[in-house]
């Protein structure tokens, strides 16, 4: 047999342990492999969404003949400010392979056997030759790597941080590029680096800080080796994959740089998910065996700040404590590089400030002087960077492995030892079954649906985020759609009367007494927004609201809206008969209010206008609708206004006294501003909005 017939015949048999290794300790994943998606929480839903969405986007564009257009918009910024998520791209040919939760398993398996194959490299790569178990010591360490309890916690639903496996691929080909520069290692590191730019862009900017550190420290090794070619390459490959990761990346860029980013959560939430120092000594909460000893130290407060998954840093007794004894072995050099690496990026993945336990100390740490400049201030968990502290503590402790192991059974031994102290069994699993509710929901000619409570629980909004590629309607206010889509359904489920009280249902009561803005009854509103969204049903998860809340729903919905209600184990479907519509009208409160409340003491709703405020008025049907807009503007009022609608004047009025205006609305929406004319703002006393009868 060959030496290279030799070679492959190991990675094979590698390759084959960390499989069977794999379906082991994730059990019972490869069990319902089919029905169940791996992982807890709504993560998972949306990503298997994303898959399903993203596919079927490029399915219509290839019909509708546009598939420049949507490339363009897709992976190169030719769209509007907004967070994108690359990140099932590399994985989609499993998508068109095998469907949902098929593809989502089995791209989630593949990243703990390629995790483990990627170390098993690194390791092999960087271990001496004369060793006695190289193969063994990389085996291990890639078997560490892959079950580090930093990797099952992102498993359980970060899609894109659950995949450690790119970052040693891509160390381990541009070493050998380095050694010897080819096309095809080229071509390779060019497309690994966007796959990891597309996966997690977290892992990038530290993949490149890695980069940078690594050049330095062997900066004389790489001039030595380097020709002009492999410095054109290099440089080629840099440029490539930066551009096409910086154009794809565009419009969360242009997000993170307006003054008002929704990815900038402000200084406390990135203390918050920064990691505790003592996380990387902690096991993990998850932990089969002594998983309820460690929970508590992972409460918040009281403990590690932030939630599970992104607290988790665990690195292990075993493995720290082989370095720690064995360490001298090794070669000095790259010991030391490794425990720079070790250092640089736990010193980051404790963010700006130090906290232990919860409690934020007054020692401000490096990472301070960045956290407010653009795109830094933009990382929403820092703690990823403790990513690259459990890949070079892996590295370590391979090489130490490698310098100790002198017989198979002290292998076997140390390999079990590490598989007991990250035990996680039973991985959670979630059915994939939807409620026939949703079948239902899809015979139907509507265009929306209102879920409850999409808008206030994450888990029931991602999974209905996912129903909606079933019924192919838009689940309005699903606060799972931050991620995908524009503010638009944000703002119709805040603002839309009716709409906007049983959407984000979050006190213990629906508040049937009180008049939306403007005087209009929250019955007739409902029923308006209804036909305004084109919307026949709301769906109500009975399981995740109190008793208090599902009877509101139901006295509302069913005795008084006149709605049919069906019941589908936890799901209850209201359907709005077409025959019951409201007076035809909707006013949506816009910007520029301020101070909009009841005064209980003079029994009236007061809304000052700074400047000049909005509202949208909306005509539902097809005729024209005559309206009157009316208020007082009290004692404490001292300024004149004007109101406009659809950019004509159509009102003056003074600082005191009455104000009624008629306007005969057309079917759709309108644009209604009220606007102060002097210093001071502007107090009108209830406005109410009348709908004559013709």
């Amino acid at each position: 047999m060959s030496s290279l017939q030799k070679r492959i015949n190991t990675h094979l048999v590698v390759v084959g342990g960390y499989l069977l290794l794999g379906l082991f300790m994730t059990w019972p994943v490869a069990g319902y492999i089919g029905t169940h998606v791996a992982g807890s929480g709504g993560d998972p839903w949306q990503t298997m969404w994303r898959f399903e969405h993203k596919a079927q986007m490029l399915s219509e564009a290839v019909q509708a003949g546009s598939v420049g257009t949507y490339v363009a918009e897709e992976f190169f910024g030719r769209s509007q400010p907004a967070l994108v998520n690359l990140s099932v791209w590399p994985w989609m040919w499993v998508q068109w392979l095998f469907g949902q939760p098929l593809a989502y398993n089995i791209v989630w398996l593949l990243s703990f056997i390629l995790s483990g194959y990627a170390v098993f490299l690194l390791v092999g790569t960087l271990a001496s030759r004369n060793e006695k178990l190289p193969e063994a010591a990389a085996f291990i360490a890639g078997m560490t790597y892959m079950f580090l309890p930093y990797h099952v916690a992102h498993a359980y639903g970060h899609f894109g941080a659950m995949q450690l496996q790119w970052i040693p691929f891509i160390i381990v080909l541009s070493i050998s590029f380095i050694r010897k520069a080819t096309q095809l290692k080229v071509i390779g590191l060019a497309a690994l680096l966007i796959v990891q730019g597309w996966t997690e862009h977290h892992y990038f900017l530290w993949l490149m800080l890695f980069a940078t550190i690594a050049a330095v420290y062997y900066r004389a090794d790489v001039r030595t080796a380097l020709t002009r070619r492999t410095a054109y390459s290099g440089i080629g490959i840099l440029l490539i994959a930066g551009s096409i990761i910086f154009l794809s990346y565009l419009p969360t860029i242009r997000l993170a740089l307006q003054a008002d980013s929704s990815l900038n959560l402000g200084y406390q939430q990135l203390v918050r998910f920064s990691a505790d120092p003592f996380a990387y000594v902690v096991p993990a909460a998850f932990h089969s065996l002594w998983g309820q000893i460690a929970t508590p130290l992972y409460a918040d407060p009281g403990g590690f700040t932030g939630n599970i998954s992104e607290a988790t840093q665990f690195i292990g007794f075993i493995v720290l404590l082989l370095i720690a004894f064995f360490h001298q072995q090794i070669d000095k050099r790259t010991k030391w590089f490794w425990n720079i690496v070790v250092a640089i990026f736990f010193i980051i993945s404790l963010g700006p400030r130090l906290h232990i336990f919860g409690t934020v100390t007054i020692l401000p740490l490096p990472y301070e002087a960045i956290d407010s400049l653009p795109v830094f201030s933009s990382i929403r968990a820092v703690a990823r960077a403790g990513a690259l502290v459990g890949l070079a503590a892996t590295v370590l402790f391979g090489l130490v492995l490698a310098t100790q192991l002198k017989r198979r059974g002290s292998a076997v031994a140390v390999g079990v030892a590490v598989l007991i102290e990250f035990l996680f069994l039973p991985v959670p699993i979630q059915s994939t079954k939807l409620s026939a509710a949703y079948e239902y929901i899809a015979a139907d000619a509507s265009g929306t649906v209102l879920e409850i409570p999409a808008a206030t629980n994450y888990t029931i909004a991602s999974r209905a985020l996912y129903a909606s590629n079933k019924h192919h309607k838009e689940v309005l206010g699903n606060i799972a759609l931050e991620r995908a889509l524009d503010d638009e359904a944000f703002v119709l489920a805040k603002q839309l009367p009716g709409v906007r009280q049983i959407m984000l249902l979050r006190t213990t009561e629906l508040r049937e007494d009180r008049e939306e803005f403007f005087g209009q009854s929250l019955n007739d509103s409902l029923l308006d927004a209804m036909d305004y969204l084109k919307a026949a049903n709301v769906v109500v998860h009975t399981d995740s609201l109190s008793a208090l809340q599902n009877s509101a729903l139901e006295t509302f919905l069913a005795q008084r809206a006149g709605f049919a209600a069906v019941d589908y184990d936890d799901v209850r479907v209201f359907t709005k008969p077409a025959s019951q519509h409201g007076d035809g009208v909707l006013l949506m409160r816009g910007e520029g209010w301020m101070s909009v409340g009841f005064d209980k003491v003079r029994s009236s709703v007061f809304a000052e206008v700074p400047e000049i405020a909005t509202v949208t008025l909306i005509n539902t049907t097809t005729s024209v609708k005559s309206v009157i807009i009316s208020f007082q503007l009290p004692p404490e009022n001292t300024t004149s206004g004007q109101i406009w609608i659809d950019e004509q004047q159509a009102s003056t009025f003074d600082r005191s006294g009455s104000v009624s205006m008629r306007y005969e609305l057309l079917p759709g929406e309108h644009q209604l501003l009220i606007q102060s004319r002097g210093p001071g703002k502007l107090i009108i006393q209830n406005p109410v909005l009348t709908v004559e009868s013709r």
